[in-house]
């Protein structure tokens, strides 16, 4: 379908205040039809261009404008002869769901965000206490947050109120939404709790751990759960009995287990905790394929790949690790951080590594060489978590500064900054429930 879009066209030929004469440009959609063909100032930024397009939204739905030329999105924050652009250029526009961002801060409330004007446009509140976790469902209709008032709430992103209250037991409950949206875990003392989220309802209570349970995860398709605790063990469960079908068994009873995660094809799990050691493991035998060995502290983050080849880790010793699933050989070390790097993860094709640091800084890097391709720098304190955008062009922070960021993971550059009243431990991209 091809879209419409109207702009005046200018048939005057006019100067800039730099005295570079203006230059005609046109705009087509991936269909190949001219939306817009318009005179313009080679100072003009990207944005002053995409501004003459009005597109009405999509199935109700508000749409971001992307600008392609050569091939190559440009930066909203580009000048057109920055880019590139000269007279005759074809630019081809591409329209995508309007990307949002849900941030969790210590207010505490969780907010939601408009990326294109960078304004906070809904205000989740009701808990008392920091709220560090927020995720939404997979259709985007509902969002997840917990809090150290010790409960977690389920909320409606249309309306912005509170549609289920989940009372959990220990200061710091975790949480986290089946693949459909229609589930929710929560940890609740030594249990893991399964819930409806039409109801509200608990529908199972998954017991066996011996300590405080640490982190919950669904399986790809929701058959199975994976728990992990501080008693140094992680489960995997039924979802459908509440039987507990392998214990694994990595680390010390002393030593908590702080990461699980299920392979993309659900076959493998990985889990990894404080003694900086991650494993990888058959979900059918229970059996350790591999023990990963490398970080001399505290493991933060561990997440698969999209292929599930590889495995990505982030340490308190100040590196980031990337690991084959295959052989269990560690591939490459990232250096470059001065300080524990908190959270590391693949963008979505599995090309580039996204890393933030308790020294302030962010940074891109190259799966395939291991160097770093762009240091995000400009928050002034600690990074609490990194996040990829659905389509891997965009990268957001959050940080103990106050504020969030969203740079292009294309360019490493600031696009916005989202000021909160607070510290902001978490920030995730709609589209992407974690």
């Amino acid at each position: 379908q091809a879209i419409q879009a109207q702009a005046a066209r200018v048939p005057a030929r006019t100067h800039s205040g730099s005295g570079l004469a203006s230059m005609r440009v046109s705009v087509s959609n991936l269909a190949g039809h001219e939306v817009l063909s318009l005179d313009v100032e080679p100072a003009w930024k990207v944005r002053d261009l995409a501004l003459c397009l009005r597109i009405p939204a999509v199935d109700a739905r508000p749409v971001r404008k992307r600008l392609l030329f050569a091939g190559k999105e440009l930066s909203s924050r580009q000048s057109l002869e920055q880019a590139g652009i000269v007279e005759g250029a074809q630019l081809t526009l591409v329209l995508t769901p309007m990307l949002r961002v849900l941030t969790a801060t210590a207010v505490p409330t969780a907010q939601l965000w408009e990326i294109e004007s960078g304004k906070c446009i809904r205000r989740f509140r009701g808990h008392k206490g920091i709220v560090y976790h927020a995720e939404f469902s997979a259709d985007g209709t509902r969002a997840l947050t917990a809090s150290f008032d010790e409960t977690v709430r389920l909320w409606d992103m249309k309306s912005g109120k509170c549609v289920h209250k989940i009372e959990s037991r220990g200061t710091c409950p975790v949480a986290a939404f089946s693949p459909d949206g229609a589930r929710v875990l929560t940890s609740f003392a030594k249990c893991v709790k399964m819930w409806s989220v039409v109801s509200g309802k608990c529908l199972l209570t998954l017991q066996g751990h011996e300590a405080k349970v640490s982190c919950v995860a669904f399986s790809p398709d929701g058959a199975l759960v994976l728990s992990g605790s501080h008693d140094g063990d992680a489960r995997i469960w039924s979802s459908e009995s509440g039987d507990c079908l392998q214990t694994l068994r990595g680390r010390s009873s002393h030593c908590c287990t702080s990461c699980v995660s299920f392979s993309p094809d659900g076959t493998k799990v990985l889990t990894a905790g404080e003694d900086g050691k991650v494993c990888i493991w058959s979900v059918k035998s229970g059996e350790c394929l591999h023990m990963l060995c490398g970080h001399t502290r505290a493991v933060r983050s561990a997440v698969f790949s999209s292929d599930g080849a590889q495995v990505l880790s982030s340490s308190a010793d100040c590196t980031t690790r990337i690991w084959s699933v295959n052989t269990g050989n560690c591939m490459h070390v990232l250096h470059g951080h001065l300080d524990e790097v908190t959270s590391a993860v693949f963008s979505p094709d599995g090309l580039w590594v996204a890393t933030a640091s308790k020294d302030g800084t962010g940074g891109i890097w190259s799966v395939d060489s291991g160097e770093r391709q762009h240091l995000l720098q400009g928050h002034a304190d600690s990074l609490y978590s990194v996040r990829f955008s659905p389509d891997g062009l965009w990268v957001v922070t959050a940080s103990k500064d106050f504020s969030a960021r969203v740079w292009s993971a294309v360019s490493g550059e600031c696009e916005h900054t989202l000021e909160h009243g607070s510290l902001v431990t978490l920030a995730v991209f709609s589209g992407s429930r974690k």
